[in-house]
């Protein structure tokens, strides 16, 4: 149809000429037709021409049905008015008009874009009153909205208690969520509670991407020392990991000297990370030095096999075989490095 052609170009004169005047050539747009119109408008960010559209569907007496009136909610709320969205949600009400829980995710989002805390709550307990059941888009709604306003506020406990209320009712955390969180709690500088979320993260089969772990090494290096309380070995690990995974190894003798700072000294996971992520760039000679253990040696032959050096591997493997003994995860490396 030529007036959707228009609205995904943004012709927005013409998408205007031609609704008006299709009743004029003998031809009254659908239902569906409007409804995808105005999914479209407000796509596009045209939300004020998307309301001219509605309204001119109703004057002709296009009856909207439960898309159309979730549209001009978030129409609404991509505005920023969500209270004039919020009438429009009671008035249909009144009308008996019974909306879905499509439209009050709208309105939910737009309040935690306002950042409006109380308005999130009110609205909760007027779904709740009128037997709106959530569903998973809601609670993720809730999760990110409230984590990032509590982060905002300075908040953490609070983020984490709504974080188990809602994983009570079965929602499984998601790297939204969790990059959400450990966000908060980093620009908070208070990253020694960022380890609980890494692990909680690691039970539920999820990992660290490059965002989290950029956030992670850019907390850690902004901090001037973890008080001695807090620090551990553990804590240290992920974002020595992450230095080379967000391509920020040059900060690895930062996080090193700050650990150093703390009391801590460097354990095999610490080794392995370094070795892994030396090999990976190709700066074997940062290797040397290393605690040799039957852990970093396994470490470094992996890296070393795995980046393409099955050649060098033979060094560390005689090493290991003379002065500590290889293992069955030794051979079984070299056994899958060869092509």
């Amino acid at each position: 149809m030529l007036l959707m052609v228009y609205a995904e170009k943004q012709l927005t004169k013409k998408v205007l000429f031609t609704f008006i005047n299709m009743g004029k050539l003998g031809c009254s747009p659908s239902l569906k037709l409007c409804n995808c119109l105005l999914s479209n408008l407000v796509r596009n960010g045209e939300s004020h021409v998307a309301s001219y559209v509605y309204d001119q569907m109703v004057r002709v007496g296009i009856v909207p049905d439960v898309f159309t009136i979730t549209i001009k909610v978030n129409t609404y709320c991509k505005d920023g008015r969500v209270c004039r969205a919020m009438e429009f949600v009671n008035y249909m009400d009144c009308r008996e008009f019974e909306l879905n829980v499509v439209a009050y995710n709208a309105l939910i989002g737009g309040y935690f874009d306002l950042r409006d805390m109380e308005g999130v709550s009110r609205l909760l307990k007027l779904m709740s009153e009128r037997r709106i059941t959530n569903d998973v888009v809601t609670y993720t709604l809730l999760i990110k909205g409230f984590l990032d306003g509590y982060c905002l506020i300075g908040s953490i406990d609070d983020a984490l208690r709504v974080q188990d209320e809602l994983l009570s009712v079965g929602l499984k955390l998601n790297q939204v969520i969790c990059n959400s969180l450990i966000n908060g709690i980093c620009k908070l500088r208070q990253v020694h509670k960022a380890n609980q979320v890494i692990r909680d993260m690691g039970v539920r089969g999820l990992k660290l991407d490059s965002y989290s772990y950029y956030t992670l090494v850019d907390a850690f290096c902004k901090e001037d020392r973890v008080e001695k309380k807090f620090a551990s070995v553990e804590m240290y690990n992920s974002p020595i990991k992450g230095v080379f995974k967000c391509k920020r190894s040059s900060k690895v003798n930062d996080l090193l000297v700050k650990m150093h700072a703390s009391g801590l000294k460097p354990n095999a996971v610490t080794y392995g990370a370094l070795i892994d992520g030396w090999c990976k760039k190709g700066c074997l000679v940062h290797c040397k030095g290393l605690d040799p253990n039957i852990i970093t040696c396994n470490a470094l032959i992996n890296s070393l096999c795995k980046s393409g050096y099955l050649d060098r591997a033979a060094g560390p493997f005689y090493k290991l075989k003379k002065e500590l003994g290889p293992n069955v995860v030794t051979y079984n490396t070299l056994i899958d490095g060869y092509p």
